[in-house]
């Protein structure tokens, strides 16, 4: 099973995000630009691992990306999406 993520705003290359989180955590995703071009902006995380292994994995991503300053909860789509607004 794979589960699909939508890249934070401020990482504008996946395959680039995949290397460094993979240096820094030993941590693989795979980019999604390398499953076809609507995996552009994404990455695919693979959920075959027992369940101890997948929350320290998730840990892992977690403490790197606040080292980073990364924020997940703002996507490149979401900043890109016009919101609706109040008349």
């Amino acid at each position: 099973m794979y589960l699909w993520a939508r890249l934070p705003c401020d990482a504008a290359d996946e395959m680039q995000f995949c290397q460094d989180l993979l240096a820094a955590t030993g941590v693989a995703l795979g980019p999604g630009r390398g499953f076809g071009p609507g995996g552009h902006g994404y990455v695919r995380i693979s959920l075959v691992h027992p369940e101890e292994r997948l929350r320290e994995a998730a840990a892992r991503i977690g403490d790197w990306a606040r080292e980073k300053g990364i924020d997940f909860g703002s996507t490149a789509a979401d900043n890109a999406t016009p919101k609706p607004r109040a008349l």
